[in-house]
């Protein structure tokens, strides 16, 4: 995480959505919100074919140079839904 984030102070913006700002911890609401992610992730995995083997290495080198992504793509699909 990055030093400036650890000490910045933490507060709310005024809305449960905007993430970017927001430096509270996870509650229950942010925690059931991941899980139903997941729980549809696992739903599209079983319902399609195999993921396409080349995009996921793709996928899979870009998370090696940037180990943060997943965490921010999670907020990023939380937020858009």
């Amino acid at each position: 995480m990055n030093r400036d984030l650890e000490n910045a102070p933490r507060k709310s913006l005024g809305t449960r959505r905007d993430w970017i700002s927001e430096l509270l911890p996870m509650d229950r609401n942010d925690q059931q919100a991941i899980a139903t992610l997941f729980e549809k992730l696992g739903n599209v995995e079983r319902q399609t074919p195999p993921r396409d083997p080349e995009a996921e290495r793709f996928i899979n080198d870009q998370i090696a140079r940037q180990p943060g992504a997943p965490y921010y793509m999670a907020q990023t699909i939380i937020v858009q839904e």
